[in-house]
């Protein structure tokens, strides 16, 4: 419609104003195939599409990107604050929300970020003290290596002498463990000693 005047008048349109959705797919599209390639994993893909889904459902797909103002990304903070069971995400999740945000709007003006910046660190430390600590005795572990089958006490033993949670314990290849040792750098980001105790 906004351009039906020009092609009636045999005239060129102006070129289509970029919106909010082609912002999100484009976005979307670049991770999409850091996913095919390996570079995420599917649960990091996951969380960008949930919060690109908040910024959807607040802005709408078709707001042109230039008439987006401070006021809408305080706006945008404020929902993307929002969880669908809980009421109030926490400031940790709040904080990667908040990250990828301010990934998906990395070429709008500074201004606008600023407003998607991460909560004060005496807000994820208040946080992190309420949870209090999360440890497990010895005592308890021990149990459990004893009651677990074998493929479960392999992970449990990954899990206390290498940080491997169930992804890594999953893509851990079997030539990779030798004589309780394993060599296998983590698949996201490769991190991880070369050489490391299992068990």
């Amino acid at each position: 419609m906004e351009q039906r005047d020009y092609l009636l008048a045999g005239r060129t349109p102006p070129p289509e104003r970029p919106t909010v959705a082609n912002l999100l797919d484009e976005f979307l599209g670049e991770k999409q195939a850091h996913l095919e390639t390996g570079e995420i994993g599917e649960t990091k893909f996951a969380e960008y599409e949930a919060t690109c889904e908040v910024i959807d459902a607040y802005f709408g797909k078709h707001r042109p990107i230039e008439s987006l103002t401070v006021d809408d990304f305080h706006g945008l903070r404020k929902a993307l604050a929002q969880g669908k069971r809980k009421k109030t995400l926490s400031p940790v999740t709040h904080k990667r929300r908040l990250t990828i945000a301010r990934m998906v709007f990395a070429g709008q003006a500074r201004e606008f970020k600023k407003t998607l910046k991460s909560p004060p660190l005496r807000v994820l430390r208040a946080a992190r003290r309420e949870k209090g600590e999360r440890f497990y005795p010895a005592a308890d572990l021990r149990k459990l290596v004893k009651a677990a089958d074998p493929e479960l006490r392999a992970m449990i033993l990954l899990g206390i002498n290498c940080a491997f949670g169930p992804k890594d314990c999953f893509m851990l290849p079997a030539n990779a463990v030798k004589g309780g040792w394993h060599t296998y750098a983590r698949s996201e980001n490769g991190s991880g000693p070369p050489l490391s105790l299992v068990a």
